[in-house]
Formats: structure tokens, C-alpha cells, sequence
């Protein structure tokens, strides 16, 4: 699989608006054409905005999301509920570092405005890598340093977006990023044993 693929689908003509969302939806889009997509976890449920994406595109994967605030998983089943009755949506509480789910149980692991409030970012890549299925993939989105919706001050968040490519880089050493001016994201597979 090449990445190459994936990066393409986002048009980098410049424009300045923020639309990470519209961003990663392109990516899925070209994933799902060359890829078949049955497990997917989203680390971080937050407001629920990444997991109308997944829910939205996803449309025939079983979505896992988790979170350790019991009020934004109250509130994904409330906004999903559909979903979780049909058995399509898992909603799960826990912690990045500690993914309550068996090896290579995953074909996607994704997170949106996450990681930057995670102190053991290897700890959360090493969890990734474990869940993976060998040729799985990771998108990973977060905020830049010089975001607007940046919630730290920018020395901060240039210190987490640094721990999180450090430690992503350790475990998916091909992994590629897209940087814009508000956000960035990370892509990378896991590659099958040889």
C-alpha cells in the first residue's frame, strides 16, 4: 500500500481555512477505495466532531471509540444511538495507554485533537502498534503549535507535537504528515511480519 495515495486525496492549494474534518473525510474516501476497512477504534471521543466523520464515511466498519470522561461517551451514545443499537458503534471508556482491546484487533486507529493532552505519547504508540493489524493504518490529526485553536500556549504545543512525532516515528519509521497551518496529520501502516 502506497501512502502516497492517501496525502494526494487532500488538496494543499493554499487555503487557509480550517477544515481538518473535510481533510481527513478525503482521506477515508481514497482509503476505502483501495482498502477494505472492517475494525476501526477512535482513540478520543471528545465532542463527538471526529466520530461524525468515521460515522458518516465509515458506513460499513465497526467503529470502537473510546475516551476516559464518562459525559463525552453519555453524550457520542446520545448523538449515535442508532448506531450503538444496531451494534455498529462500540463506545468504551479508558485511556490511550492502556487500550482495553487484544493484538492486531484493529484495520484503522485514528485520533483528532487527542494526543496533545497525553503525557506517555509512546505509550500510546507502542498501544497503537499493538492493536494494529499488520497492514492497518494510523491518521492521527492535532493542532500545530501556531494554531488558533491551539490550547496551550505554542512553546507547549510545540513540545507535544514534537513527543508525538518522536514517538510515532519510533514505531511507524515510514510515516508520513501533512502539515497546514492549524493542523497537522500523521498517516502511516503497519507493516506485515515478514
Amino acid at each position: 500500500m502506497r501512502l502516497v495515495f492517501y496525502i494526494a486525496a487532500i488538496n494543499v492549494n493554499g487555503r487557509r481555512r480550517l477544515d481538518w474534518r473535510g481533510d481527513l473525510a478525503k482521506i477515508y474516501d481514497q482509503l476505502l477505495k483501495q482498502k477494505h476497512i472492517e475494525r476501526v477504534l477512535e482513540i478520543g471521543t471528545g465532542f463527538s466532531v471526529h466520530l461524525k466523520v468515521l460515522v458518516d464515511k465509515l458506513k460499513n466498519s465497526s467503529i470502537y471509540t473510546l475516551d476516559p470522561n464518562k459525559f463525552a461517551l453519555v453524550e457520542a451514545e446520545k448523538l449515535f444511538s442508532e448506531q450503538v443499537k444496531s451494534g455498529r458503534l462500540h463506545i468504551r471508556m479508558g485511556e490511550a495507554e492502556y487500550l482495553p482491546f487484544p493484538d492486531s484487533s484493529f484495520d484503522l486507529v485514528t485520533s483528532a485533537t487527542t494526543l496533545h493532552n497525553v503525557e506517555d505519547v509512546e505509550k500510546v504508540a507502542k498501544e497503537i502498534y499493538r492493536v494494529l493489524k499488520p497492514g492497518g493504518l494510523i491518521i492521527v490529526m492535532d493542532w500545530t503549535p501556531e494554531s488558533r485553536f491551539n490550547p496551550h500556549s505554542p512553546e507547549k504545543m510545540e513540545e507535544r507535537m514534537n513527543a508525538i512525532l518522536k514517538a510515532f516515528r519510533k514505531y511507524f519509521p515510514e510515516m508520513k504528515e501533512i502539515r497546514k497551518k492549524d493542523y497537522y496529520i500523521l498517516i502511516a501502516e503497519k507493516k506485515a511480519a515478514t
